[in-house]
């Protein structure tokens, strides 16, 4: 059965079972909603993901996640899929009330429903044999966090300063992966399942029964099919969107609504709130600045039970993060990394910021960093709001406002990043509430185009307004499909390898893990090892306790400092934290985290560029292309002394000590140095 879904075919089908289950839970906890609207699949299906991510925090807390208990979740949420669905359709026909199906527009409506589905099944299907993946962040780390939470039930890594930088939603969300498919990528999921997802709650949003309807979801569905967001890893991107979209789509669906149940609010913001900031640790910011906002317009509009709905927001909110906050408390030492650091060992971290606030390159920055980010687009679109009068202008000012207020709290968290990581970072939310701004704005658009209509002397009254979201709505279109004939052919060549080997199961997609399984073997039962291999994915962490150790020395736990100034001392703070093995890689055989000539190699590169800067030779000696010293050029200046110290020291194993080694894997027995 599992040989089937890590198939091409079952792959698919798999991600689509995971969407229908998303589905179900949203439609079950939305169903006690005293509400009787329908708020859209797509809506329903962000909810159930952030409740899904929830539930699986207290089972890792509880050590009790895995593929049992995963299935079980998929399951559950089907079974409330058919459940709903059949209540929801004896209810119409109680009712004798149709379907809202767009039935009278007739077959021009059906055209673009296939079209639908068809471009995000192009999308969807493209992404199955996508295996991009970044050597340095990916393989040493994200594919391994699911791959700990399957063997173990939980997610203790005090070494690893990736698992320190966030909760671990991601992983566990891209886990429902890999329990049918460990070898492959799950980008399935995360440029997958999360657009559909997306689309789902932007057509939610769309007016029902009106003219422009077909053309503006095509519109929408152009954006959505093609807009790539910038990554270069397996972390968090189209899943923040959903995050985000899901909580400005709830916070507009409460507000609009002022007799709503406490457990509604809950249900509609709480949960989507708590599932972004499990997702990146910069997506803290601008969620506690929308909490704020919320409670301000609460308060506002002098609700009654005011007191009662703070209460349940701020404490279901606190209540779901708690889980992960005490598995990242058990793992780093930390309930809130960066406030409190926790293992991190900040003096030598990767971005320091080496200049001052108040420079022409900051201000340079700065200014660079809100086109990027298109904080422009943002405050446009808003004054367009604004003076158009719209119905939702309260809505575009908050969400206004945390976009801003996101970019500028990641700009200060790392102010020596890029622009290009700056983009990443913020790209979630940024592009979630743009396109919520202009699905708001789609209504104006309708309410006016019905007036004109019927009054065409109003044509000159709204002639700016339609104008200025037409072009807005057209200036994210061409952003989207910016090479669309590049993304168009990848999208059919990744499709066409997916078609040519429906049935067929790629176990061997990076390496054979064999070599790994023989490395583990010569551990022995129950002895704990220290990790600094490319693919630690392939270990199976329920044997042994293991630890990675990903970027030397920047966290451990309390009293488990090690040192790179002998092997032996080394070897003693291992012992002494529990660690008896070392399973290395060999340096000249690494992919690239722990080759040792790419790190000679960059260190080198930046001590001559960091001495011609000091001598003032940059201009004469580089050619007028030649880029400046980025943030990651920095951190290999500073990382590049300590990797070189531990491959030096690697030199010094006595080899009575070295117990197993294979092509590229070196096992060392600690307790015989």
């Amino acid at each position: 059965m599992l040989d089937f879904f890590a198939s091409n075919l079952g792959y698919a089908i798999w991600g689509l079972i995971i969407l229908l289950s998303f589905c179900g839970w949203g439609k079950f906890i939305l169903s006690f909603d005293d509400g009787s609207d329908s708020k859209g699949w797509g809506f329903e299906a962000g909810i159930g993901m952030s409740a899904v991510v929830a539930i699986g925090g207290l089972l890792l807390l509880l050590r009790g996640f895995g593929i049992f208990s995963i299935v079980l979740v998929l399951s559950l949420g089907v079974v409330f899929f058919i459940y709903c669905s059949y209540k929801a359709t004896i209810a119409n026909r109680n009712t004798k009330s149709a379907p809202t199906f767009y039935t009278h527009q007739g077959f021009a409506v059906v055209l673009v429903l296939w079209f639908e589905v068809g471009l995000l099944a192009l999308r969807y299907l493209s992404t199955i044999n996508n295996y991009t993946v970044n050597a340095a962040d990916d393989l040493p780390a994200y594919l391994t966090f699911s791959k700990m939470m399957l063997d173990t039930g939980t997610f203790i890594d005090p070494y690893s300063l990736r698992r320190l930088s966030a909760y671990g939603g991601q992983w566990l969300l891209q886990s429902f992966l890999n329990v049918v498919s460990p070898g492959k990528l799950p980008i399935l999921f995360e440029n997958g399942v999360c657009p559909i997802i997306v689309y789902g709650i932007l057509r939610g949003m769309l007016p029902k029964h009106e003219s422009w309807v077909p053309i503006l979801r095509i519109l929408f569905l152009g954006i959505v099919s093609f807009k790539i967001l910038p990554a270069i890893n397996l972390a968090a991107n189209w899943s923040g969107v959903v995050a985000f979209l899901t909580v400005f789509r709830g916070f507009q669906i409460s507000e609009s609504r002022p007799h709503l149940k406490p457990l509604s609010y809950v249900s509609m913001i709480s949960l989507p709130l708590a599932l972004a900031v499990t997702l990146r640790a910069n997506f803290i910011a601008p969620v506690a600045v929308f909490i704020a906002a919320v409670m301000f317009v609460l308060w506002k509009s002098k609700l009654a039970n005011f007191p009662k709905l703070v209460t349940y927001i701020m404490g279901s909110f606190t209540a779901l993060l708690v889980p992960w906050m005490a598995v990242q408390y058990l793992s780093s030492s930390t309930i809130l990394y960066p406030v409190f650091r926790g293992n991190h060992r900040y003096k030598i971290d990767i971005y320091n910021s080496s200049g001052g606030w108040f420079t022409a390159e900051f201000g340079n920055k700065f200014s660079n960093v809100l086109v990027d980010c298109q904080i422009p687009l943002v405050v446009c679109i808003c004054m367009v709001a604004i003076v158009s009068g719209s119905q939702f202008r309260k809505h575009f000012i908050v969400v206004g406002i945390v976009l801003l207020t996101g970019v500028l709290s990641t700009l200060v968290a790392f102010p020596d990043a890029d622009r290009g990581s700056f983009t990443r970072y913020t790209s979630s939310f940024v592009f979630a509430g743009i396109v919520f701004m202009m699905a708001n704005l789609t209504h104006q658009v309708e309410r006016s185009s019905s007036a004109l209509s019927q009054k065409f002397t109003l044509l000159r009254e709204h002639r700016l307004t339609l104008s200025l979201i037409i072009g807005l709505m057209m200036v994210l279109l061409f952003d989207a499909t910016a090479d669309l004939k590049i993304k168009i052919k990848f999208m059919t060549v990744q499709t066409n390898r997916w078609g040519q080997s429906l049935l067929s199961v790629d176990r061997s997609l990076f390496t054979d893990a064999k070599e790994y399984g023989m490395a583990q073997a010569a551990l022995g039962p129950k002895n704990g090892a220290l990790l600094m291999v490319d693919r630690p994915y392939h270990f199976d962490f329920s044997l042994n306790r293991m630890a990675n150790l990903d970027w030397i020395g920047l966290t451990y736990p309390k009293g488990c400092e090690y040192h790179l100034n002998t092997i032996r001392e080394f070897a003693d703070a291992a012992k002494k934290c529990g660690y008896s093995h070392l399973i290395m890689q060999d340096p000249k055989r690494s992919l690239n985290m722990f080759n040792e000539y790419i790190w000679k190699y960059k260190t080198l590169f930046v001590e001559r560029m960091s001495r011609q800067i000091d001598d003032g030779l940059v201009a004469k000696t580089l050619p007028a292309t030649a880029r400046p010293l980025t943030a990651n050029d920095k951190m290999f200046g500073r990382f590049g002394e300590r990797f070189s110290s531990f491959f030096e020291l690697l030199t010094h194993v006595p080899s009575h000590a070295i117990i197993f080694k294979g092509q590229s894997l070196i096992v060392v027995d600690l307790e015989k140095i």
